[in-house]
């Protein structure tokens, strides 16, 4: 019968018996220098790194989720800083027309408007201006023009109402456009433009509020009307979101739009042709914060 045969390492092979004199000596040494007397071994199971608990094809679905999410902020920066279309009716719109090859429907261009009208003065709001008024009125309102952030901003305590007209001379027809945008956290507030400003005690006023709703009043020496009261409309984003208004008078009728969409149609006004301006408001029970990014007035020739 042969012997079994044993298997042992090389490092097994070398090392001394403990009770040998040599493994004495060697246990000795060890523990003078603050060691153990004998070399651990090494163990029995294998340390892995943990596993993510999530498939191959998840990992990758991630990391593509997160691409995606940093390649619609930079495209959302470059648009915003290229005056491009960020609203959703206005993306959807061209969207489509693109895909389908249709052209876009007969609706006002809000960078160029109805033949006939020409830029008569353009403000980002970049550098202080005389264009709007920048007050405070302790515990009702401050309205300031931050050119680090290129807006001009209300602020507004609750139940109060502020407009500033523009400074601009010989007004008569006119189409004004502006980028409004509500604050997200305090949505009851609202904006909009004012028309055929008389005094404080005559105008029109249209504007929209952060649930994406619209109205238009009308002051009449000193009384007030509800032209249209607070409707939804689809062509509003809500607080949070640009809002690309603007109003037209020419010189028969008022016409007030939300994102290339009509709200609503003045076809007789009762006050003779006025001043413009901006308007800002609080609702009730909370304060409002509203930016407005740039104007642009048209005008028609005399």
């Amino acid at each position: 019968m042969q012997p079994e045969s044993t298997t042992t390492s090389e490092n097994e092979a070398h090392l001394p018996s403990p009770q040998s004199p040599s493994g004495q000596r060697q246990a000795q040494k060890r523990v003078a220098i603050g060691l153990s007397s004998r070399r651990p071994t090494a163990r029995a199971v294998v340390q892995r790194p943990p596993r993510t608990g999530l498939a191959r094809w998840q990992q990758w679905a991630i990391a593509g989720l997160v691409g995606a999410l940093m390649l619609a902020t930079v495209l959302l920066v470059v648009a915003k800083a290229s005056g491009a279309a960020t609203a959703w009716p206005q993306v959807q719109s061209q969207l489509t027309s693109w895909l389908t090859g249709q052209p876009l429907p007969n609706a006002p261009d809000l960078s160029a408007p109805i033949p006939g009208y020409r830029l008569r003065l353009e403000e980002t709001f970049a550098r202080t201006t005389r264009l709007v008024a920048a007050n405070q009125q302790t515990g009702q309102w401050t309205t300031e023009i931050l050119p680090d952030q290129g807006v001009y901003r209300f602020q507004l305590w609750p139940g109060r109402l502020f407009w500033s007209t523009l400074a601009v001379e010989d007004l008569a027809t006119y189409w004004l456009e502006a980028s409004f945008t509500i604050v997200d956290v305090m949505p009851e507030g609202y904006t909009g433009f004012l028309g055929r400003y008389q005094d404080t005690e005559n105008f029109y006023l249209f504007a929209i509020n952060g649930a994406a709703n619209y109205q238009v009043l009308l002051w009449q020496s000193g009384q007030l009307t509800t032209l249209q009261a607070w409707t939804p409309g689809t062509a509003i984003n809500p607080a949070g979101s640009e809002n690309v208004l603007a109003i037209e008078d020419d010189g028969q009728g008022l016409r007030f739009y939300a994102n290339e969409q009509r709200l609503f149609t003045v076809p007789t006004p009762v006050l003779p042709i006025g001043a413009t301006g901006l308007v800002g408001g609080a609702g009730e029970q909370k304060m409002a914060e509203i930016s407005v990014d740039w104007l642009r007035l048209y005008t028609r020739p005399q």
